[in-house]
């Protein structure tokens, strides 16, 4: 059931490799490895760059047995969250494109687009949903730098979908409340917050731990090699003992310090504007990242933007910079979360896709057989139940008839026909309901016409109905049509009709005097 597979982060600074078990709940990691991507100066990797590190990075994975993960960076996505009618949910994709396509730089056709329906909107009839799209041409180069080195990614997702696997949270923090988590990377950062399992709030931060760098070797006017190794011997942004004046520690602790502004400034402002809009700050902030193995990175950033921060880690030995990663798995063995994303679609579908989806679902097999057997002994202990039930039903039917009309039966249709004929009643079932009434009306509206029903309330003596068309034309086509349903409607009453903001559509509504046989 459980199967190996990798996850791969391509950053800007190194190749990460994480190799796990997939089970079916949770992802057991049985190895890690990094390898930096050399650039001059910290500058940006090129293709033949990061070529390099990944052949060194997968020498000595088996690359037959396993499936592959990996996710684009924060700058190579575009995220919105929208809200969709329940009904065309199934066309999601569609109607989240035509919603972000007037956001987008370039032209929509050069996206590839994904969205999911997350959670039931606070507003009625609609659902919260989630779309990204990313530009063609960056899926493109991912897939064609993996498959150099021998590997064709069966997903490439995205942070929203998986930042929330990146830590063990605690149930307070989904009931109700929300969680905030902050990726720390060498060029971008990226910050999602999670309300009740599912990303509400996105943003990628340009700013990261090059900058830091940088910043050393602008103040010590030394090259940007040393000042790395600077950073990495001084460099903290809080410190737990006391230091010496003028202290190559205290200079790294000020420039590190002063560096870091940006970045506290840009999530301090997002977590204002979530707190805003929801009326509370997140629960929690966990971080990783590369950057924050900088001393003190995850106390001081708490103090900065006043919430309770720690180090997100699933267990212990994992290091701060791959648990991006480990997060993707762990997304992985758990297929039905609610913010699934992938960007493998369309000319860039998995050719494994089948196989992929195949190993999922053998995953799942031991837990469904588990409750399969739990529903069948459950059913059949129902069914006696029953069966005794109808036993003493009988024996009470058979007295009754008995006692009305002489004839005594035991059989429910038996004894109805008895009744019906010993008190001559006649059915109360109506000889049209609900259903034939919808179904006439469907036939008498002409199919040419786009008409959306908002709200329908059908009674014995009424009905109302409240719609959106396209024209006043429309309307006059359907007003006529029902008043041709002589078989019910006696009278219909116009009401007033107005334009549409969101579609410059026509919106009416009709009041009926009815009185169906």
């Amino acid at each position: 059931m459980a199967y190996e597979a990798l996850s791969i982060d391509v950053g800007s600074y190194s190749v990460k490799v994480v190799r796990g078990k997939i089970g079916v709940k949770n992802a057991q990691i049985l190895d890690c490895k990094e390898a930096v991507i050399n650039t001059p100066n910290g500058g940006v990797p090129s293709i033949e760059d990061i070529r390099k590190a990944l052949g060194e990075c997968f020498s000595g994975f088996d690359k037959k047995h396993h499936v592959v993960f990996t996710s684009l960076g924060g700058t190579k996505f575009f995220m919105r969250n929208i809200q969709v009618p329940k009904g065309a949910v199934k066309r999601l994709t569609q109607i989240a494109l035509l919603q972000i396509e007037d956001e987008l730089p370039v032209e929509p056709s050069r996206y590839i687009v994904d969205a999911v329906a997350t959670r039931e909107s606070e507003v009625g009839g609609n659902m919260d949903s989630m779309v990204v799209a990313a530009l063609k041409d960056d899926v493109r180069v991912v897939i064609e730098i993996l498959s150099e080195v021998g590997f064709d990614p069966a997903e490439i997702t995205c942070a929203p979908s998986f930042f929330q696997f990146a830590a063990n949270v605690n149930d307070f923090y989904w009931e109700g409340n929300s969680v905030a988590f902050l990726e720390i990377g060498h060029r971008v950062s990226e910050l999602v917050i999670i309300e009740g399992g599912v990303p509400v709030l996105y943003r990628a931060i340009v700013w990261g731990g090059v900058n830091i760098t940088e910043k050393i070797s602008t103040f010590l006017s030394i090259p940007y090699e040393h000042a790395q190794e600077i950073k990495h011997q001084y460099g903290c942004v809080k410190t737990f003992k006391p230091l010496s004046i003028g202290s190559m520690e205290e200079k790294v602790l000020g420039i590190c310090r002063e560096a870091c502004g940006p970045l506290i400034t840009d999530v301090r402002q997002s977590l204002i504007g979530y707190a805003a809009k929801k009326g509370r700050f997140p629960g929690k902030l966990f971080v990783f990242g590369g950057a924050v193995k900088l001393g003190g990175m995850s106390e001081y950033l708490g103090e900065m933007v006043g919430l309770e921060t720690q180090i997100a880690r699933k267990e212990e030995g994992i290091q701060p910079e791959f648990i991006r990663a480990r997060a993707v798995l762990e997304k992985i063995a758990n297929p039905l979360s609610r913010a699934s994303l992938n960007f493998r679609k369309g000319e860039f579908l998995y050719k494994g896709k089948v196989e992929v989806a195949k190993r999922k679902w053998m995953r799942l097999v031991a837990f469904v057989s588990v409750i399969i057997i739990g529903w069948f002994l459950y059913s059949m202990a129902k069914i006696w139940a029953l069966n005794e039930t109808e036993k003493k039903q009988g024996k009470e039917l058979l007295e009754l008839t008995t006692d009305i009309s002489g004839e005594g039966t035991d059989s429910f249709e038996k004894g109805r026909m008895l009744l019906i004929k010993t008190s001559e009643a006649r059915n109360p079932v109506p000889k049209q309901d609900v259903y034939d009434i919808l179904e006439k009306m469907s036939d008498i509206i002409p199919d040419d016409i786009v008409h959306d029903v908002e709200e329908l309330d059908i009674r014995p003596d009424r009905w109302r109905i409240r719609g959106i068309v396209d024209s006043i034309a429309d309307r006059d086509r359907i007003l006529e049509a029902l008043t041709q349903y002589k078989e019910c409607v006696k009278d219909v009453k116009k009401g007033t009709t107005t334009l549409s903001p969101k579609d410059n559509r026509q919106k009416y509504n009709f009041d009926m005097v009815t009185t169906c046989p």
